[in-house]
């Protein structure tokens, strides 16, 4: 059940973290337009709009690293 509630814990946790770094993946036009602050506060707006497959990739990216080493971390 550890195990789990590692996994599970590494996951969210990679997946909240994916979103602000997802911004250094952005294109420089994005990022000429928004601080990171303003990318984080309109993450509606940025998940619905042409960026957001970079934000998508990154966010699952982050999720299966933190899964993985939630459930490594518990062993």
């Amino acid at each position: 059940m550890n195990r789990v509630l590692g996994f599970i814990f590494g996951a969210i946790t990679g997946f909240l973290i994916g979103y602000p770094v997802s911004y250094a993946f952005q294109p420089k036009m994005l990022r000429a337009k928004m601080t990171l602050g303003d990318y984080i506060s309109h993450a509606d707006q940025i998940l619905d709009g042409p960026y957001a497959e970079t934000a998508i990739v990154t966010m699952l990216i982050f999720a299966v690293v933190g899964g993985v080493s939630g459930l490594l971390s518990t062993k």
